[in-house]
């Protein structure tokens, strides 16, 4: 260099990040740390005339700041030369001054102090974007001057014990440039510099979106807990060990505990649960954990006067961060229970009554049945003594005491039958029958009636059909409905009769052109006491006499045989039509 300090050589090709040729021709104190420096300043002289090692900071091309061990020579040839050789110290570190300056403008924090008149004196660049007001416009004010009305005294009292007690922390909302109001959290220090004054420290954080959010929590929780405590239905949080965590006001009014009577005691130590009903509900606790979904229970409470009513608990699991709770949210259903309770024992009593009636019947039924046999017997064994006298009026009374005890002795067969169906104890004698030849033999029977009631019967028998059946009990159906059939067509009338074999069924069809069936009578026919009562002008012919167990019991027989049996009519007036249908396999 020359005596002012200008390159005019350097053994590098680049030096502190410049090359060769950007650095010759300067002054080396371009490089230096500091700008003011120049060859007449009293610096640059004891450079020049300093014959002994000295340190020389300079500032590299990315800023970065290098310190030297330099050394100066002057050429004796040539004194206005100066050769100056630099050894980069080891392990130099870096101003701390610089560094904490560099940190303190780059953090997202804003830092700002304070003079001991609350007046600022320092505030970094991250204040820009939250206040929108420049350093220029802000050095010298006092934070007063910028804070919320609402706001100045907690943040003067913030100042003050920072002041005598060396810190505090807090919130308040400061003005930004646009006017708006934003809210900050400040911590508060007090310090002191390297020249002994005294000065307060503060590091403050744009909070508005979290202050947003904790409003809109805010709320949320209110609109929640309103919702809670108003709720119609008992709610009961509960922890996996049974504590009681909270409850709303309906369980206090259900139960008349106070909420501090519950809450934070175990549901196990109360008298407000029977005891029976702990181990299932740890289980269902652990059923639900495990992401099993539960039908809702019910449970017998004790109420704090000792009343016991039954509640209906839904119960679901929840997480709340992470802690684990079971929800159960119930209501009142001790009417309900009530209610359930008179209708089980009203039933219990109509299943005595119903098994009294049929006790009744069967006892009525054989108790009937010898007298009759009696009658019957003796009015036959009178006729036949009799039959020689021809008096008319003895004979019509026989009869009468005939037809009277037949009938009344097919009723007592009748509701033994139903006895035995309703005590399962109907039974079939089965064996191979003709069911052409059973049908001809109960067709014959009706002969005498036909001729009474000018009613004629029409069969078409033509397939031979062998079936493993009940011979009795089938001709006791068919017989019935034959008889009804004479009971409900006029005179002239046609029943038709006909048997044939359908896929995997013999079908037994009785038909007649009668008085027929609605739809409301076809619904009515095949139950027990089934009667249909039909009166009015052009039925004079119809025979309402029978009890309505007739096609109730024959129901009942063929199905023990693993048939069906229905009934068919276009209406009142249009016929009647009768299907028996007996499977294959009872052949």
């Amino acid at each position: 260099m020359d005596k002012d300090l200008v390159v005019e050589y350097i053994n590098k090709d680049i030096f502190l990040g410049y090359s060769y040729e950007k650095l010759v021709g300067k002054n080396i104190l371009t490089f230096a740390e500091s700008k003011k420096l120049n060859s007449t300043n009293k610096e640059a002289k004891e450079i020049v005339h300093s014959q002994d090692e000295f340190k020389l900071r300079l500032t590299k091309k990315n800023g970065e700041a290098k310190e030297y061990n330099a050394f100066n020579h002057e050429f004796q040839s040539n004194p206005n030369k100066l050769l100056i050789l630099l050894k980069e110290l080891e392990n130099q570190e870096t101003n701390p001054d610089e560094d904490y300056r560099f940190i303190i403008e780059n953090v997202s924090d804003i830092i700002s102090v304070f003079d001991e008149n609350y007046d600022l004196i320092f505030i970094n660049k991250a204040q820009d974007s939250v206040s929108g007001f420049s350093k220029e416009e802000v050095l010298g004010e006092s934070p007063f001057d910028y804070l919320h009305q609402e706001d100045i005294k907690k943040a003067a009292k913030m100042f003050q014990q920072a002041s005598v007690k060396g810190y505090s922390s807090g919130e308040f909302r400061m003005r930004n440039k646009s006017g708006k109001y934003v809210w900050l959290e400040v911590n508060i220090k007090r310090a002191t510099d390297k020249k002994g004054r005294k000065r307060i420290i503060v590091s403050s954080r744009d909070i508005e979106k979290r202050k947003r959010i904790q409003e809109e929590l805010k709320n949320s929780e209110k609109r929640y807990l309103h919702l809670f405590d108003n709720s119609p239905f008992a709610i009961i949080l509960i922890d996996l060990h049974g504590k009681i965590i909270e409850i709303n006001s309906t369980t206090s009014s259900l139960t008349g505990y106070e909420k501090q009577e519950l809450v934070g005691k175990n549901f196990q130590d109360l008298s407000l649960i029977q005891s029976s009903f702990y181990p299932p509900l740890m289980r269902r606790f652990k059923k639900l954990v495990q992401g099993k979904h539960l039908p809702p229970i019910d449970l017998k409470l004790y109420k704090k006067n000792g009343e016991e009513i039954w509640v209906n608990f839904g119960t679901s699991y929840i997480k709340i961060g992470d802690q684990e709770f079971i929800q159960s949210i119930g209501y009142d259903i001790s009417d309900q229970k009530k209610a359930e309770l008179l209708i089980k024992q009203e039933i219990k009593k109509l299943r005595e009554l119903e098994q009294m009636r049929r006790d009744i019947i069967m006892r009525v039924s054989h108790e009937l049945k010898t007298p009759l046999i009696s009658i019957i017997g003796g009015t036959e064994w009178m006729e036949m003594s009799l039959k020689q006298k021809k008096d008319n009026d003895i004979n019509e009374v026989l009869d009468m005491i005939e037809r009277g005890g037949n009938r009344l002795n097919k009723l007592v067969d009748r509701l033994l039958d139903i006895s035995k169906i309703e005590f399962g104890k109907l039974t079939l004698n089965r064996k191979k029958t003709d069911l052409k030849k059973l049908i001809n033999e109960v067709v014959r029977s009706f002969d005498f009636l036909c001729d009474k009631r000018k009613v004629h019967i029409t069969t078409d028998l033509s397939e031979q059909i062998v079936l493993n059946i009940d011979p009795l009990r089938l001709e006791q159906v068919i017989s019935n409905l034959i008889s009804n059939a004479i009971k409900n067509t006029p005179c002239e009338g046609i029943i038709h009769i006909q048997l044939k074999k359908e896929e995997g069924f013999a079908s037994i069809r009785v038909e007649d052109n009668g008085i027929g069936l609605t739809k409301s009578e076809l619904k009515k026919i095949f139950k027990r006491f089934g009667k249909i009562e039909r009166e009015g002008e052009g039925l004079e012919y119809l025979d309402s006499s029978g009890s309505g167990l007739g096609l109730f019991i024959s129901k009942e027989i063929i199905l023990k045989h693993r048939g069906t049996i229905f009934a068919e009519s276009e209406g009142r007036g249009k016929g009647c039509n009768f299907t028996i249908k007996l499977p294959f396999e009872n052949k």
